[in-house]
Parts: C-alpha cells; structure tokens; sequence
C-alpha cells in the first residue's frame, strides 16, 4: 500500500467518524466527543472529579445552558451578533449570532448536587464531582500470620 492510499484510507475513515458523530450527536464507538456546531472541548478527570473545558467566544455566562440527563452532559450557548443587523449592512461574516452545541456522554456516575459551571475570559470550565461509587476505593493488604 502506498503512502497516498494510506492517507486517503486514513482521510476517509476521519470523514467518517465525523459524519457518525453528526448523526450520534454524543459520543460514537470509536470514543470521540462529538460537536453538533461549536468549538472543540476537552474533557479530564482525576480521582475526585470529571473536568470538561469548552471555548464560547463573546457568550455571556447568562446565555449558557447545562444539563445533564442519565449520562449526557448537554451545553447549549448562544452567542448574539453585537449589532443590531437592521443599522449594519455587513460585506464579511465570519463570526455570526448562533448557536453553540455539544452534547458529550460521562463515562461514570456523578454527585449531580455538587456539579459547577464557571465561564471566565470565554472558557466555560464545568466540574462534575464523582460519585462515592465511581470512586477508586483502597483496598488494605494484610499480612498472613
């Protein structure tokens, strides 16, 4: 095999998994997470928490929506013009009033009382403590007398 039908196996199977994910709209089998129109995320954890980072340029903490049902995490936010477009007549718009969605499946159960969200200088951070049983627990060896 060639390195171009390398790359264009590769090249496919990329355009694929976005297409699934579009379809899915969470995340698909081959474990990425999946924007139905916005910005890249990312998503961490230690032993206390799931950390999930999102960018939301020129959108106003009060113009996010959280929620998270069963095992989906779920961030709509909506970012307005600036202008109003009635005094505007514009020549090039490559930033626009929309809608930013992500929808993204939590791979273990949460303390949903205790979820945070803080959105500062355009970074949504959203900490999602873990349940006590989603918790690592250590386990005491003990020497045998």
């Amino acid at each position: 095999m060639t390195t171009n039908m390398l790359f264009n196996v590769l090249n496919n199977a990329s355009q694929l998994q976005r297409e699934v994910d579009r379809i899915l709209g969470a995340t698909s089998f081959w474990g990425h997470y999946a924007a139905e129109n916005g910005p890249a995320l990312r998503l961490g954890q230690d032993e206390e928490a799931l950390y999930v980072e999102m960018t939301v340029p020129g959108v106003a903490p009060e113009d996010i929506d959280l929620s998270l049902e069963e095992d989906v995490l779920r961030i709509v936010a909506k970012r307005s013009e600036g202008f109003d477009e009635k005094e505007v007549t514009w020549h090039r718009r490559e930033r626009g009033a929309r809608e930013i969605r992500h929808r993204l499946r939590i791979p273990v159960e949460v303390d949903q009382d205790r979820i945070t969200a803080v959105c500062k200088n355009g970074i949504l951070t959203v900490t999602l403590p873990k349940a006590a049983a989603a918790k690592p627990k250590r386990i005491e060896v003990k020497a045998e007398k």
